[in-house]
């Protein structure tokens, strides 16, 4: 076998090529960002635009955060309202919408969607009503009322049995009757504290303090039940809190929301649509209709927002819904977006969004 010996022109060569490939490769630039078009339309906290001009909300981070791991550049077009920007989506004139989109039926037959970012769903808000009339409410103290009358009925019996002169009022020893009752509930004999004896019906007292007893002790507890059930009873609650209740009423909700949809699917013929979200509490103030079925984070956070939950409330969710980030049809990028969402999910960083954006709702 041969030992060649390189010469020192073809390390030279060698070293030299070497250096070539490492600066090509340091020298290769990075890929150019994807640029995507992006329409929005102003919705709660889901989409905010700044008074500078600039946009925030649960959504816009989401994306925000999915463009910063997928190396994409978002251009940012607002709208003014829900169906212009689906049909902006529809005919190819953007790539995403962001407006807090629910996937419906409809919807998903003009533009796609990607993977639910955000769990809500649909509740009633309505005025507040005393769950209880005043009446029935009255009842719940009846109990410890009736057991403060046997105890005084029991007390008088007792002044009877106590000895007294001729010709003087028995109710006059109530006092005593009193020191007999506590005497039975320390366990000793009744006696006739004035004489200082053992009274001789001493048998039928002692039966009579047992009871005296039994009552007090049931009627302390009953006074506090009472007392927590009466104020609980007084705590007012929402009108209304389902669909069937609404029916033949005027219920007011946004324009162009899936819950127009789930309305005219449920039957309720009277619909008042509003440009806005505020515009829901003003319509309930001034009685443009009786009732608001929409989306339960929004409607929680625009009560809050006008200080008006001391006249209205929002019932727990009839049904539950899911929101995603609407795109154009057949986008390349679909697939890409669903991942990173779910990368965002699994870190938590979704349920941080929500948090951030609606503090008051429970993270479900």
């Amino acid at each position: 076998m041969t030992n060649r010996t390189r010469s020192p022109l073809h390390l030279l060569i060698a070293a030299f090529a070497i250096l070539v490939s490492q600066n090509t490769a340091f020298s290769q630039p990075h890929p150019a960002p994807i640029k995507v078009r992006v329409v929005v339309h102003a919705y709660d906290q889901v989409v905010i635009i700044q008074p500078d001009g600039s946009y925030a909300g649960l959504e816009v981070d989401a994306l925000r955060a999915v463009a910063h791991r997928r190396n994409w550049e978002c251009e940012f077009t607002e709208v003014p309202d829900l169906e212009t920007l689906i049909q902006t989506l529809e005919k190819g004139e953007a790539d995403v919408g962001l407006a807090g989109l629910t996937p419906t039926l409809e919807r998903e037959q003009r533009i796609d969607f990607s993977y639910p970012y955000l769990k809500t769903g649909y509740s009633v808000m309505s005025p507040l009503v005393d769950p209880v009339p005043l009446w029935e409410r009255c009842l719940i103290i009846l109990p410890p009322v009736f057991g403060m009358v046997a105890i005084t009925v029991i007390i008088a019996i007792l002044a009877r049995f106590t000895e007294h002169k001729e010709g003087e009022p028995w109710w006059e020893h109530t006092w005593d009757a009193s020191l007999r009752v506590l005497q039975v509930m320390l366990g000793g004999a009744p006696t006739d504290i004035k004489n200082d004896r053992v009274d001789p019906n001493a048998k039928e007292l002692r039966i009579l303090g047992l009871v005296t007893v039994a009552i007090g002790w049931l009627m302390v507890t009953t006074v506090a039940d009472s007392w927590v059930r009466f104020h609980r009873a007084a705590d007012r609650v929402p009108m209304y809190s389902r669909l069937d209740q609404l029916q033949g009423m005027k219920v007011g909700t946004k324009a162009y929301s899936s819950s127009v949809g789930l309305l005219q699917r449920n039957g309720i013929e009277k619909i008042r649509t509003v440009a806005h979200i505020d515009d829901l509490v003003t319509g309930l103030k001034s009685k443009n209709f009786q009732a608001v079925v929409f989306d339960t984070h929004a409607l929680t956070h625009i009560l809050e927002k006008h200080n008006a939950k001391t006249d209205f409330g929002v019932a727990d969710p009839f049904t539950y819904q899911y929101d995603a980030i609407a795109t154009r049809p057949a986008w390349p990028h679909l697939e890409e977006l669903d991942q990173t969402l779910l990368e965002l999910e699994e870190l938590g960083m979704l349920t941080m969004l929500q948090e951030r954006y609606y503090p008051e709702m429970q993270v479900r």
